[in-house]
């Protein structure tokens, strides 16, 4: 019995510790009340930029069918472009298993082109190109 509490009073001691800190520390207390109050509606992420979420969807389906590796060809001059692109790498994760993400396009057997001027990245030449969107496509690099 005497151990039991001696493990239940420092953990008590630390949730009165945290209390402390929310109280005194000014804004945490917002930050925490915001994820408290998150509510998920969708098995979609929430996207930090706009993104076609549709999109993602399709070309996941693909690659979960077909498997392999892909790259995800974003445009580098919009704002937020690497949120854009972290974004878009982590999403289409979600649903393009057992395909898997690789760092260089010279690596991929897809391509994941999102609203850039060109489908492929200067180098790769295009076997089959699936529209999923609107200036979005899935891109099986031809080899």
């Amino acid at each position: 019995m005497p151990s039991r509490l001696r493990l239940r009073l420092p953990a008590a001691g630390a949730v009165v510790a945290a209390a402390i800190v929310v109280a005194v520390v000014p804004g945490l207390e917002s930050s925490i009340t915001h994820l408290q109050r998150y509510g998920a509606d969708s098995a979609d992420p929430q996207y930090d930029v706009s993104v076609d979420r549709d999109s993602l969807h399709r070309a996941g389906a693909i690659l979960s069918r077909d498997g392999g590796t892909y790259f995800v060809y974003t445009p580098s001059n919009v704002p937020n472009a690497p949120v854009l692109r972290g974004n878009l790498g982590a999403a289409i994760r979600l649903w393009a298993l057992p395909a898997l993400p690789v760092a260089w396009p010279e690596q991929a057997e897809w391509v994941f082109s999102y609203q850039t001027a060109r489908r492929l990245p200067p180098g790769l030449r295009a076997g089959r190109i699936y529209p999923v969107g609107p200036r979005i496509y899935l891109v099986k690099v031809a080899r």
